[in-house]
């Protein structure tokens, strides 16, 4: 249920209430025995991604991080006068504040918090965090691969250097990377929209009614999380395509909502 406009709420879109319990919420014979506790699993349970969710985050993830590669910063960029580290395989490449420089082996980036892999890197690869030439790791982290690496660092002030020494390939760089980013931006928001008209046809089925499926349920059908959720339908509603109500949703256009779920 969608109770307040101004903002999103963590209850349900069809009058449920009611969600996993959180760990405060446990009684103190589920906290005396907590990794067993049946609360716990089933919180744990609720925040499970399914295999889906997984692939379309990875998917999206790879786009936006580690795309570029050392031939694309600088011509006049030494990575031999770098200085470098060897990571065996398996350890976590820190990359805070700088940029790193595959030169040998090759890096798996993957989910910082869930742990599934995103995309892997090879030698003349470039990853890290230093929003200074647009390069971020979002929410993932670099972990050197099987025979392990070598990596190179770009410090904030050597990219200061970069920027003072070569700024046309810099805007160059950052100019064409934020084309792009809008594109993948247009791109992303169509495919959720589309996803989300499909959900509520195929809920509503022959009617236009959808009631007694929760908010965050609504949200795994797509794969997106409640803010998300919580912008779409507004949007759906303001389109005329929907009605949002305390006890559900109501379809008001469904050949506007197969059109879009179509496109």
């Amino acid at each position: 249920m969608i109770r307040n406009r101004k903002k999103p709420h963590n209850g349900t879109v069809a009058g449920v209430n009611g969600s996993a319990q959180s760990e405060k919420g446990l009684s103190s014979s589920d906290r005396a025995d907590l990794p067993g506790s049946p609360a716990l699993k089933k919180l744990r349970r609720s925040h499970d991604l399914s295999e889906e969710t997984m692939a379309l985050s990875a998917r999206l993830l790879a786009e936006k991080v580690g795309y570029l590669t050392i031939d694309k910063l600088s011509p006049h960029l030494r990575v031999d006068a770098l200085p470098t580290r060897s990571f065996e395989p398996g350890e976590i490449v820190p990359c805070k504040d700088a940029l790193c420089v595959i030169k040998n082996g090759w890096v798996q980036i993957r989910h910082a918090q869930h742990k599934y892999p995103v995309k892997q890197i090879e030698a003349g690869g470039v990853f890290g965090e230093l929003p200074l030439l647009g390069q971020t790791m979002l929410v993932t982290e670099a972990v050197a691969g099987t025979p392990g690496a070598i990596i190179a660092t770009i410090s904030v002030e050597a990219a200061d250097e970069l920027i003072t020494s070569d700024p046309a390939s810099v805007i160059e760089m950052v100019g064409q990377r934020l084309a792009a980013v809008e594109r993948e931006y247009i791109r992303a928001q169509m495919q959720l929209y589309d996803s989300m008209s499909a959900v509520l046809l195929r809920l509503a089925d022959a009617g236009n009614e959808i009631e007694g499926i929760k908010q965050e349920e609504l949200g795994e059908e797509v794969g997106i999380n409640h803010v998300t959720l919580y912008n779409i339908l507004n949007e759906l509603e303001s389109l005329g395509l929907i009605r949002i109500q305390d006890n559900g949703i109501t379809i008001l256009d469904k050949a506007g909502l197969r059109r879009l779920s179509e496109e």
